[in-house]
């Protein structure tokens, strides 16, 4: 038998920093393309509601990609996670060959799930290292089981 310490002190965490809501866009792996504007747009699931804390990142401790700047603002996302692998919202590992997920926070700012910084989704939470986005994405949206943009 183990124990989830993270179950365990979750009440004094959310003394000190309360749960803020955000909805979750999980990348399907392919994109569309709108034939007038020739813009190429991601293809994602259905937004799905989670909670969670945005928290700061030091320089040292951030994953260094192609795609970070000294200029962009990034930071740490804490989520819950669903156990089920397709449902996680990994920006690293993609064994189904999906690309990056964007999640909504509460004013309206997107950012890019960029790095999965821990994984600890059997005991219910992940920490991500996300990207604010300055211009908000074009994201096609696809209900599930329709095959087609919302």
């Amino acid at each position: 038998m183990s124990f989830n310490l993270h179950q365990i002190v979750r009440g004094s965490i959310n003394t000190v920093n309360s749960d803020q809501p955000f909805t979750l866009y999980q990348s399907i792996g392919s994109f569309s393309r709108d034939p007038e504007t020739m813009i190429t747009s991601p293809d994602v699931s259905a937004g799905i509601d989670v909670t969670g804390q945005i928290q700061s990142i030091g320089a040292d401790q951030i994953v260094q990609t192609e795609r970070i700047t000294f200029n962009e603002t990034v930071r740490r996302l804490y989520l819950y996670a669903n156990s089920a692998p397709a449902s996680r919202p990994w920006g690293a590992w993609r064994p189904l060959a999906r690309t990056g997920d964007y999640v909504l926070d509460q004013n309206g700012n997107y950012w890019f799930v960029d790095a999965v910084l821990e994984d600890f989704s059997q005991s219910g939470w992940v920490s991500l290292q996300v990207i604010l986005q300055t211009t908000p994405p074009t994201l096609n949206i696809q209900e599930e089981g329709t095959g087609g943009s919302s």
